[in-house]
């Protein structure tokens, strides 16, 4: 029977891997899970961060010199990239270029200087100090 009503709801419902807003408004997702009334779980959160995060280093990992930063900076640098993403992150010219010649003041000068900082103040500060510390 169970196999029987996801193969009936799968149909029904259809696929959509973004968020739309579904008939009578709701914000919805994948087969039909309505995000405004029910949400996601705990685990769900916990297992789409862990991908994204996974993706994320693969991104960042293209740069070379990303591997041999300790692992502070490479998670603060993982912490940046995930919230701005690809194309953002790629836009901190200076930023890159001072972490490929290992200038760390130079490139937390970069972070903490942006307009990234005047959006998000407390999390550019951690950066910041992570990049500085190591």
């Amino acid at each position: 029977m169970l196999e029987l009503a996801l193969q009936q709801i799968r149909k029904e419902e259809g696929l959509r891997l973004t968020p739309y807003l579904d008939t009578v408004g709701k914000l919805t997702i994948g087969y039909g899970r309505n995000l405004d009334d029910r949400g996601i779980s705990l685990e769900e959160a916990e297992s789409m961060l862990a991908r994204d995060v996974r993706e994320t280093v693969e991104e960042i990992s293209q740069y070379p010199w990303f591997k041999n930063l300790s692992p502070r900076r490479q998670a603060a640098l993982v912490n940046l990239h995930f919230n701005v993403g690809r194309q953002s992150f790629s836009h901190f010219y200076r930023m890159i270029a001072a972490l490929a010649v290992g200038d760390w003041q130079g490139a937390a000068n970069e972070v903490i200087n942006s307009r990234y900082a005047a959006q998000v103040p407390n999390r550019a500060q951690r950066i910041y100090d992570s990049l500085v510390l190591g």
